[in-house]
């Protein structure tokens, strides 16, 4: 089912991992979501990573974006990744499946302050997250590597 259409950020539909079998891992509270923003349980360094299960008409984007300054802000610095339209001479109008895998590792120094939000969009239009509560369709991991 469809969890997110549209360009913009993904504020809807999150859910923490409960399929059974999944192997999902909790230590301690965990991430924590409210109007799309995630924060962060304990400083350190993060690494997240989204494998997104995306449709877009031409050039399917995902942004990660983070800012260190919520609460007077934010100023969110945008981290993109575009799938591939190449072959479809960069103005493709049907629809296409995108294999992205968006990383980037976050040295969070201030829980109440550093934050994170995942956006979709599509260079030419909009674009479909899709997702599901009895499986895993777009999958965001975030691993705490060790102290800031």
């Amino acid at each position: 089912s469809q969890v997110h259409s549209g360009n913009g950020a993904v504020v809807e539909n999150w859910e923490r991992n409960d399929t059974t079998g999944s192997g999902a891992i909790l230590d301690g509270s965990g991430i924590t979501e409210s109007s799309g923003v995630f924060t962060f349980p304990s400083t350190g360094i993060w690494m997240v990573q989204m494998f997104p299960q995306y449709t877009a008409a031409g050039g399917p984007g995902i942004v990660l974006e983070t800012c260190d300054d919520y609460s007077t802000g934010p100023t969110w610095v945008e981290q993109f990744w575009r799938g591939d339209d190449a072959h479809h001479g960069g103005s493709n109008t049907g629809a296409t499946n995108a294999n992205l895998t968006p990383m980037l590792f976050f040295d969070v120094t201030d829980v109440a302050e550093d934050k994170l939000q995942f956006l979709v969009g599509s260079v030419y239009s909009t674009g479909t997250l899709m997702g599901s509560s009895t499986g895993n369709e777009t999958v965001a991991y975030f691993i705490r590597l060790g102290d800031t």
